[in-house]
């Protein structure tokens, strides 16, 4: 009795853990496929109207749920293609006998000098997420576009450009003078990466004011620039007769605006304080 107990108790153990390990992996391999095909493009030349190919040896990703594929699975199913020369790609992607399978399409981002007329700007780029449905044994042709994700921060391509004007206040009751020399006035830009800068410079003589930063080309729209000053300056008035000299506070207000080119000089017309407050 014992050892028929025991043979059937062994038997048992056997079936079960038979049971939950499968003879071979789960595998798409053997299931039919639709061939995707196509042209990636990518706009890397601004000096004309037309796309050029995406750079070869970009990596393309064609996405489903594995579960779509065999129900039993889990995860994603990934396949990929590499771009090659004039942009082409092709890859097969399996599909249950269902069909009807709808598949993601990604593309791995890349940095490129992007040709302007004015010379390059590092650009990154990228693919955003596009699908294609897709059934068995059919040829599919799908073109795909990159799009510029960001503009790496770089002055590379930017020049000295410089503005200037003659600035002066009313430094006593209907007459005005130059601002002496040595008043700091203030200039104030958005840089490349679109953080608030400012640069300050001293008034010269006859009340010049000059300035020079790096700024972009005519072309690629210049750089708006914001001048502005807040001084103590002398101010003479007639008290009791006398005529007084005192510390007054003037303003350029409203604010100098202004837009200033790579390699250009701006003048502008002379410039009045205002005050005395």
């Amino acid at each position: 009795m014992n050892k028929i107990l025991l043979f059937t108790t062994l038997t048992i153990a056997v079936a079960s853990c038979q049971k939950y390990e499968p003879s071979e992996p789960v595998s798409a391999d053997k299931l039919k496929k639709a061939t995707i095909t196509g042209t990636v493009y990518a706009d890397l030349d601004r000096t004309n109207a037309d796309l050029e190919f995406a750079p070869e040896g970009t990596t393309l990703l064609f996405q489903t749920n594995y579960s779509n594929l065999i129900s039993t699975a889990t995860g994603e199913y990934v396949a990929r293609a590499v771009v090659g020369a004039n942009g082409h790609y092709s890859v097969e992607f399996p599909v249950a006998d269902a069909g009807n399978l709808q598949v993601k399409i990604t593309g791995n981002e890349f940095v490129y000098d992007v040709q302007k007329n004015s010379g390059t700007e590092t650009k990154i780029l990228e693919l955003t997420n596009q699908n294609i449905t897709v059934y068995p044994e059919l040829s599919y042709v799908k073109n795909l576009t990159y799009a510029d994700k960001e503009t790496i921060a770089t002055t590379d391509n930017w020049k000295d450009g410089s503005i200037e004007f003659t600035l002066r206040y009313p430094d006593s009751i209907g007459r005005t003078a130059f601002v002496p020399i040595g008043t700091l006035i203030r200039l104030t830009y958005n840089n490349v990466d679109s953080k608030t800068t400012y640069v300050e410079t001293q008034v010269q003589a006859s009340g010049k004011v000059k300035f020079t930063i790096k700024a972009p080309s005519v072309i690629d729209d210049g750089k708006v620039v914001t001048i502005s000053s807040t001084a103590q300056l002398p101010y003479r008035s007639t008290v009791a007769g006398a005529e007084v000299t005192e510390e007054r506070i003037f303003k350029i207000n409203p604010a100098i605006t202004a837009t200033l080119y790579g390699d250009a000089q701006i003048t502008l017309t002379n410039q009045t304080m205002v005050g005395p407050y």
